[in-house]
């Protein structure tokens, strides 16, 4: 894995409110654009962090308004853009392996949308804390 060397170039503390998931995640894709996401990724960016995002309030915070989630925007050595979401693990860390509900049902399909829309996903259980990197290359669609 290719790493930044440089500080974030965006980072905000989210609150535990679901309005401000899709502003947060707006703010990110375009974040992401200035940095060299191709433009035509933008929505699709848009949606993986808003899916990243919900998740961490959900299973890191239980649904609580606080603690907030950390979201970070990077540009990698290599000109991939990172963006990095930390939730604070109030209900324990997450397992990315452990099924969050049965396949017939509408939910449990967030980190699988994030998965087919990023060309790299990884999620790390830290201390207290569940992190989940998505990576978006400055060329064409992942796939």
């Amino acid at each position: 894995m290719t790493r930044s060397s440089a500080p974030p170039a965006w980072r905000r503390e989210v609150a535990g409110d679901p309005a401000a998931f899709r502003v947060a995640a707006t703010e990110v894709a375009t974040a992401a654009v200035d940095l060299g996401v191709p433009a035509g990724r933008r929505d699709e960016l848009t949606l993986a962090v808003h899916e990243l995002v919900v998740n961490a309030w959900e299973h890191g915070h239980l649904g609580a308004p606080e603690p907030p989630i950390h979201v970070e925007v990077a540009r990698r050595d290599d000109g991939a853009v990172t963006v990095r979401v930390a939730d604070a693990a109030v209900g324990g860390r997450w397992d990315p392996d452990v099924p969050t509900g049965p396949a017939d049902t509408d939910r449990g399909r967030g980190l699988a949308i994030v998965r087919a829309l990023a060309d790299e996903v990884t999620v790390a259980a830290a201390e207290h804390r569940t992190v989940v990197t998505l990576t978006m290359s400055r060329g064409g669609a992942a796939g």
